[in-house]
């Protein structure tokens, strides 16, 4: 009977101890990063994607989303992953951090959206860059898997590569010279023009000077007379371009959407 209620007891205290395990450890579920609206990809590659999107959305903390679509109901490709974005509440925090890839079959269009740290990380510069690599990944040639790869391999070296630090122009390198370099530069420096100086002024030398005070006997004026005529003119008009081009590599631009958010990205026709 003693054996019988130890062994009851030892089991009762094994199932709180499992219990209590359990609700301490906090299991991270799989989280939908692509919405293969389109049916583009097979169960195969949608399952590579969805590993590769969740390890760089934990490695940075911020949701890395594909989306695919055939059908925008009539709005642009930047409308519609602004809604998209907002009304599925993707991204991570207060600031909706993440980036999200559009493949937009209805108006022929790839777009990158970018919110909270994502637009940091992704300057309007390294947006164009992803932007021609997918281009030239495969989805000219509809392979939408390799293109999709090409989105979440450019974006994971960027977000390797950290947040671009803009330049400060204000920030200048003081220079400075010791007293003996000084005295040096300065023995140095007039050395040459002394030297300069003299040859300048032995080449100029002449062997027979002519006297400054016989003005009569070394002066000789000639004057005539000269007119110029116009005969004709001609005018040329020609408008110059004017030159947008900055340098925009640490720039990243946002935009409101309808619900009051702020999301940066861009896109391009295919």
């Amino acid at each position: 009977m003693v054996k019988r209620y130890k062994f009851i007891t030892l089991n009762i205290l094994v199932i709180l101890l499992l219990f209590m395990l359990f609700k301490t450890v906090n299991i991270k579920a799989v989280e939908i990063k692509l919405y293969d609206q389109a049916i583009l990809f097979s169960q195969q590659e949608q399952n590579l994607l969805e590993i590769e999107a969740n390890r760089i959305s934990d490695e940075f903390q911020m949701d890395i989303v594909i989306v695919t679509t055939n059908d925008t109901n009539n709005k642009s490709a930047r409308d519609y992953a602004d809604d998209f974005y907002d009304e599925n509440n993707v991204g991570i925090g207060n600031d909706h951090d993440g980036i999200m890839f559009l493949i937009d079959l209805d108006n022929r269009e790839i777009y990158i959206l970018k919110s909270g740290i994502g637009i940091q990380y992704l300057t309007d510069q390294r947006v164009d860059n992803i932007i021609d690599t997918v281009l030239s990944g495969g989805i000219q040639e509809e392979n939408y898997y390799k293109a999709a790869n090409a989105f979440l391999n450019e974006t994971k070296n960027y977000l390797k590569a950290g947040i671009p630090v803009a330049k400060d122009p204000s920030l200048k390198v003081k220079n400075s010279l010791s007293a003996l370099e000084g005295i040096i530069s300065l023995i140095m420096g007039s050395g040459f023009a002394s030297l300069f100086y003299f040859k300048t002024k032995a080449k100029y030398k002449m062997k027979n000077p002519i006297k400054p005070l016989l003005i009569k006997d070394n002066s000789n004026i000639n004057l005539t007379k000269k007119e110029d005529i116009l005969i004709d003119t001609q005018t040329t008009k020609r408008i110059i371009p004017r030159s947008d081009h900055k340098d925009t590599s640490n720039k990243s631009t946002t935009h409101t959407t309808t619900s009051g958010k702020t999301h940066g990205g861009a896109g391009a026709k295919f």
